[in-house]
């Protein structure tokens, strides 16, 4: 049986006038790629905001690494190694990539009184090595970049983010990751993906069922049945 890394059991969440979620139960596993489907509100979004801290649970237990916890904000999630990467992304353009994978938490590239940006640059190489952009240029603007290589560098984000705070296997969330991507591209996704789940979790959110179904270890299915969310494994 595989080691479960996160477990949200009984989760209920709700707005003025709308149960989001009630009585969800999810589990991610470690090293896994976990699909999550479902048809629109049926509460995916709301569950991966309560999983990153963005959203606090009315009801229920957030287990991280056999521990109950509950989550304070995203910051904290990304201190314990949760991290999410959105659809429409959430790099700053006119910065380059190195600037937003190390952006507030430049410190220790600090050489007094200066930033040592060379060093910063030999940084970003290898978080770039990790997720097939060793090639890349670390100075170069993100809003040069087409998005198939801004979702990468929001992952290897995430993954220096997590060593950074000594979490071990970091849980990735990826929203809709294809939806912007050329066949090619996501091919590429997928391709690396596979290397990192050797030392992650991946929740892949997706409406694209061929590819959830190709690339997945698990799948969950997100329902509605008479407003009621859950989540069913597959």
């Amino acid at each position: 049986m595989n080691e479960t890394i996160l477990e949200l059991k009984g989760i209920s969440k709700s707005f003025p006038g709308v149960a989001a979620l009630r009585n969800v139960d999810l589990r991610v596993d470690r090293n896994e790629i976990l699909g999550l489907v479902g048809e629109n509100g049926a509460g995916k979004s709301t569950l991966m905001k309560v999983m990153i801290g963005f959203h606090r649970a009315d009801e229920g237990k957030y287990i991280l690494r056999g521990q109950e916890m509950s989550l304070s904000g995203p910051e904290e999630a990304i201190r314990v190694g949760v991290g999410m990467v959105f659809q429409e992304g959430s790099m700053i353009p006119n910065l380059s990539v190195m600037d937003n994978l190390f952006l507030a938490n430049e410190r220790g590239f600090v050489r007094w009184p200066l930033l040592d940006r060379k060093r910063m640059a030999e940084a970003a190489r290898e978080q770039l090595e990790a997720v097939g952009l060793g090639s890349l240029d670390p100075r170069t603007l993100m809003r040069d970049l087409p998005a198939s290589r801004k979702q990468m560098i929001e992952i290897a984000r995430l993954l220096w983010l997590s060593s950074h705070y000594g979490a071990e296997n970091p849980i990735l969330i990826l929203d809709e990751p294809t939806t912007v991507l050329q066949a090619s591209e996501t091919e590429m996704l997928f391709s690396i993906l596979g290397e990192l789940k050797k030392k992650a979790s991946i929740v892949f959110i997706s409406h694209r069922l061929e590819e959830v179904v190709l690339h997945s270890d698990r799948i969950v299915v997100a329902d509605v049945p008479q407003a009621k969310a859950e989540v069913r494994a597959v």
